[in-house]
C-alpha cells in the first residue's frame, strides 16, 4: 500500500512539475514579447528619422515593393491634381489619362496584394490581372519619368 501511495504522489508531483516548467517556458516568451513591444515607440522614432534622412526606413525594406508602389501611386495621383504643362506631343487630357493609368496600376497592385482571398485560385487570377496593369503602368512610368514634374 505504501508503494501505491508513493507512486501516486510522485505522479502528481511530476504533473505539477511539468505544468510549472511549461508555464515558465511560455512565460519567458511573453516577457521577451513585452520587452519588444515596449521598445516599439523607440523603433518608430528611429524609422521616422531614417525616412527623413534616407527617404526610406529599415521597416520599409521588409516589403520595399509595397512601399515604392504606395509612394509612386499616391505621388502621381497628387501630381495629376496639379497638372502643369504636359509633355511635348500630348494634350492636357491625354497627360491626365496617362498619369491616371500610372497611378491606378500601382495603387491597384497594392490593393489586390493586400486582399488575400481564402480561395487561392481567385487570388492568383486577380494578382495576374493586377501585375499586367502594373506592367503597363511601369512602362508608362519609364517612358514619362523625366516629365513627372510640375
Amino acid at each position: 500500500m505504501n508503494i501505491r501511495r508513493l507512486v501516486k504522489k510522485w505522479k502528481r508531483t511530476l504533473k505539477t512539475f511539468k505544468r510549472e516548467m511549461v508555464y515558465r517556458f511560455w512565460r519567458s516568451f511573453y516577457i521577451v514579447e513585452g520587452i519588444y513591444y515596449n521598445l516599439m515607440p523607440l523603433k518608430r522614432i528611429l524609422w521616422f528619422y531614417q525616412r527623413g534622412r534616407r527617404g526610406y526606413s529599415d521597416r520599409d525594406l521588409w516589403a520595399f515593393d509595397y512601399y515604392l508602389a504606395d509612394v509612386i501611386g499616391r505621388g502621381v495621383a497628387d501630381l495629376r491634381k496639379t497638372i502643369g504643362i504636359p509633355p511635348q506631343g500630348l494634350t492636357k487630357e491625354e497627360w491626365d489619362k496617362t498619369l491616371s493609368e500610372i497611378s491606378y496600376g500601382f495603387l491597384n497592385y497594392l490593393k489586390e496584394s493586400e486582399n488575400i482571398d481564402p480561395k487561392y485560385v481567385d487570388y492568383q487570377k486577380r494578382m495576374k490581372k493586377a501585375k499586367k496593369k502594373l506592367e503597363k503602368s511601369l512602362n508608362l512610368f519609364s517612358v514619362y519619368f523625366l516629365n513627372l514634374w510640375n
